[in-house]
């Protein structure tokens, strides 16, 4: 599947993005993979998202690391789209 956030001013980061993705991810096969094509032209998002994303090396690792943690700030939104 083919999509996007819906273009400017929803493409400006990775975060605001993955609203597109989460939308879409309900109407993919299972198995399928999604293509999601936007600007980006401000970054991945906060420093926190920003964070998060280079931590980890993969899903399982990130999801298993915040099973037992507190929350963080927009920790919500790399686990909509793991």
């Amino acid at each position: 599947m083919i999509t996007s956030a819906a273009g400017y001013p929803l493409d400006l980061t990775f975060y605001q993005m993955n609203q597109g993705h989460h939308r879409r991810s309900t109407h993919c096969e299972t198995g399928g993979r999604i293509l999601i094509v936007g600007e980006c032209g401000e970054g991945a998002g906060s420093a926190e998202f920003a964070r998060k994303l280079e931590s980890y090396a993969g899903h399982r690792q990130y999801l298993d690391d915040i099973r037992d943690s507190a929350v963080e700030v927009d920790q919500w939104q790399l686990e909509k789209l793991l």
